[in-house]
């Protein structure tokens, strides 16, 4: 979800099973304008940078 000036949310995008987003911070460290909300049952798996530094070395 975004806010925008002429709608208070705006939906970007819808994910199916098995997608992913927040990639980017982990890349490049910044944080985005774009917030995610679950609308149904579903299983989140949260990666954290810290998380991803030490299983990768």
């Amino acid at each position: 979800m975004k806010t925008t000036r002429e709608v208070s949310r705006q939906t970007l995008s819808v994910l199916t099973p098995g997608s992913f987003f927040g990639e980017r911070f982990l890349l490049d460290g910044r944080k985005h304008s774009a917030a995610a909300e679950i609308v149904e049952d579903a299983g989140l798996l949260v990666l954290t940078e810290h998380g991803l530094a030490n299983y990768m070395w």
